[in-house]
């Protein structure tokens, strides 16, 4: 086989291939260099693109703001996220007005608090008429009685306490308006657990 190298292309004879007896053939290289780098130019500019859309940036804090102050542009982990709402809401179907629950206020116990401290907050509440402070007390007792250590493959059974239900159905009574009936079952799941 013949092979010559010329300034602008290859000219190589094709004998030996179908159809190619004597004949020649010249390959530019030009034509495949610029489509080579163009090849990786846009190899380089997706890279980029999808590189960006998984970059995350969070806005600073306004002028101004102080740690738990409500302000647009929420970082998280910092201060109050938007929307809130002191009302309860987003318990079920019929109470829930936007997709987006708001957040509630923080139960004068703190992110720490036990069962009975988270009760006793969502019973002053409900005393006092604010209903946004009473759901998160109430869902956050619920969640204390629901932590628990179980042996490994056990995770899938559901957790055997009559508090649970009880609160539940004190959040329903949240849901539907009923502040005395509320306070009853928060009274009663207080009774129910002790400690």
């Amino acid at each position: 086989m013949q092979i010559g190298q010329l300034k602008s292309g290859l000219t190589f004879n094709r004998r030996g291939l179908p159809g190619g007896a004597g004949k020649t053939v010249r390959l530019e290289i030009e034509p495949l260099r610029r489509c080579l780098l163009m090849s990786v130019a846009a190899f380089g500019l997706m890279a980029g693109t999808a590189l960006a859309q998984n970059a995350r940036t969070y806005p600073t804090p306004a002028a101004g703001a102080t740690n738990g102050e409500i302000r647009p542009g929420h970082v998280p982990g910092v201060g109050q996220s938007e929307p809130s709402s002191t009302n309860a809401s987003n318990i079920d179907r019929a109470d829930s007005r936007s997709t987006i629950a708001p957040t509630l206020p923080t139960p004068p116990g703190g992110d720490n608090a036990g069962i009975q401290n988270y009760l006793r907050d969502a019973e002053q509440a409900l005393s006092r008429n604010q209903t946004g402070l009473a759901q998160e007390s109430i869902e956050r007792a619920q969640t204390r009685l629901l932590d628990r250590s179980v042996e490994q493959g056990q995770t899938g059974t559901p957790v055997q306490d009559p508090t649970v239900s009880t609160l539940e159905h004190a959040r329903q009574a949240l849901a539907n308006h009923d502040i005395a009936g509320a306070r009853r079952l928060v009274a009663q799941a207080m009774a129910e657990n002790h400690g």
